[in-house]
């Protein structure tokens, strides 16, 4: 997993994908990861695998503190995959939410790449952060 920027305190990369749901959005007991001190700005994390993975789905629990804290959902972000040298916007017709305490899921058209990119916009004097990242497999229709 790798970050648009550095970890900051005591964040941690790996913690979106230690499988550790937190009690809340804003849970600060459970490890989370933030583009702190960054704020009003695009951000991304990126999954990197060794072979080609085939993904129908995400699902994104944020790390939410305000008013406590300078974290806030974000105002939007999108899913992206790499293919050669360029980032494709995965199409779904789910909405990409922002709710908190609890997994945000979009599913769509099944891709295959390497890469895998959450892209976030940051809401303008606040940053943002994730307590878990998950990428699905695509399931069988019905």
């Amino acid at each position: 997993v790798s970050f648009s920027t550095p970890r900051f305190g005591r964040d941690r990369d790996d913690s979106i994908q230690d499988s550790v749901v937190p009690e809340t959005s804003a849970d600060k007991k459970s490890v989370h990861r933030s583009w702190w001190p960054g704020k009003g700005n695009r951000q991304w994390v990126q999954y990197d695998f060794p072979s080609d993975r085939s993904i129908g789905a995400t699902e994104v629990y944020w790390f939410h503190d305000h008013p406590n804290g300078g974290c806030k959902v974000p105002d939007r972000w999108r899913l992206s995959y790499r293919k050669g040298d360029r980032w494709i916007p995965v199409e779904s017709e789910d909405a990409f939410g922002t709710e908190v305490d609890r997994f945000n899921r979009v599913k769509f058209e099944a891709v295959e790449a390497r890469s895998f990119r959450l892209e976030v916009w940051l809401r303008e004097g606040a940053s943002s952060g994730i307590h878990e990242w998950k990428l699905a497999a695509p399931q069988p229709r019905k």
